[in-house]
């Protein structure tokens, strides 16, 4: 059993985090995610939360931008607040609107929030993925998807929101929840078009507002994502200091947000004193390969315990992974995160699991069908035909034992 953490290779834009608190005055980093979006907005922190929970994304042109003040489109929020509730993005079913391409990347987050029933289309058999989300559809959408009681208590000061307007009972629960309240002491303004970082304000307060213990396993995943992001983000901006990274002790202290000393004294400070400055490399393979392997060994309000997978790819040896976080004073930390090779502990993954990998992951093409021709036991390898819309077909190699996936 391998305890000391291995080196993978991604191309991602890495961070510093700070504390998960629903307010923002003040933010724990000094480092930026995006290029507009610096630690002293005042919606860093739940910006930058939202990304590390890999909900978010920004916009690249030389640098990356997150252009909080833009409005949100219906695609956009179908993908943030899909991901945070922690809903199934990959089983969902075939919804036919007439503006609904089902190879865009917000299908997926769109077809599983109508699943749940926190989104509809329009009479005119549309769901206007492109078109922005009002402050009043905001608060419909957040108050089905986290569940609250509708109420018209607490909103009489808004005078722009009427008692019997459809909308009324949803702003209530938002308000009632916590989670908003208004755009000045007397108005609401639900006909306004809601923009990008509130949005992501409102959906990091009520994401706070969940005890741990009553997470999805989605919202676990979440906090796992979450944890490596910023335990990496600190090593990273760190190591590459000029004219020479600091001694360990210096970043310790940022470290310990999100790691207990058992780990940060041991791999975290190997890894930071040993790994190249330039490389393209992070501590964890993020996201997990949760669909191939996800045991939840222990989930309470004190220690979450989770065995996954990374599986192999054209750069990296795979791994087995069981993973501990721990609630240490009201803050989630990595204890611990072992690894088994496939050596140790190969894998033994169905052709129908295998089949569901390669429909879930393969995303640079529209797939219509999957279908599986032989397995080769020399090799422990799946072969299966994937035809696209456009007619053409594609074949796909799956490794049974180790998780690699070859498409050509």
């Amino acid at each position: 059993m391998k305890k000391l953490l291995k080196v993978f290779t991604i191309l991602s834009v890495l961070i510093i985090a700070g504390s998960i608190l629903p307010g923002y005055s003040k933010a724990a980093s000094s480092v930026q995610v995006f290029k507009d979006v610096p630690p002293s907005h005042y919606y860093y922190e739940a910006i930058y939360s939202l990304f590390a929970k890999q909900a978010v994304d920004g916009y690249y042109n030389g640098e990356t931008y997150f252009k909080p003040s833009n409005t949100v489109t219906r695609g956009e929020a179908a993908k943030m607040v899909s991901h945070v509730v922690g809903l199934d993005l990959y089983d969902v079913p075939n919804y036919e609107f007439k503006d609904l391409d089902t190879a865009a990347w917000y299908y997926n987050p769109i077809a599983a929030m109508i699943k749940e029933g926190y989104l509809e289309g329009y009479s005119d058999h549309t769901i206007k993925p492109k078109g922005t989300l009002t402050r009043a559809e905001m608060a419909k959408i957040i108050a089905l998807s986290y569940g609250y009681e509708l109420t018209t208590d607490h909103i009489s000061h808004f005078e722009d929101v009427k008692q019997d307007a459809w909308y009324a009972p949803y702003i209530g629960a938002l308000v009632e929840n916590g989670i908003t309240g208004g755009t000045s002491d007397s108005t609401f303004s639900p006909g306004i078009a809601i923009k990008r970082q509130e949005l992501a304000a409102f959906l990091d307060r009520a994401h706070n507002k969940i005890p741990v213990e009553e997470y999805n396993d989605g919202q676990l995943q979440n906090l796992l994502s979450e944890t490596q992001v910023k335990i990496d983000g600190v090593i990273q901006y760190y190591k590459k200091i000029k004219p020479e990274r600091p001694a360990y002790s210096v970043i310790r202290d940022d470290l310990l947000q999100y790691a207990m000393p058992s780990i940060a004294d041991s791999s975290l400070k190997k890894y930071y004193e040993k790994s190249c400055t330039n490389c393209d490399h992070i501590l964890f393979d993020i996201p997990l390969a949760f669909d191939l392997r996800y045991q939840v060994l222990e989930h309470t309000a004190d220690q979450i315990v989770i065995e996954t997978v990374s599986p192999d790819n054209e750069m990296e040896n795979g791994h087995i992974a069981k993973i501990t976080l721990v609630n240490d004073n009201g803050k989630w930390k990595m204890e611990e995160y072992q690894t088994w090779s496939f050596e140790e502990r190969p894998l033994d993954i169905s052709k129908e699991v295998a089949k569901r990998y390669i429909k879930n992951h393969v995303t640079i093409y529209d797939i219509d069908t999957i279908d599986f021709q032989r397995y080769d036991e020399s090799k422990e390898t799946y072969y299966f035909d994937v035809h696209l819309k456009d007619g053409s077909t594609k074949e796909a190699e799956f490794v049974r034992t180790t998780g690699f996936l070859y498409v050509y």
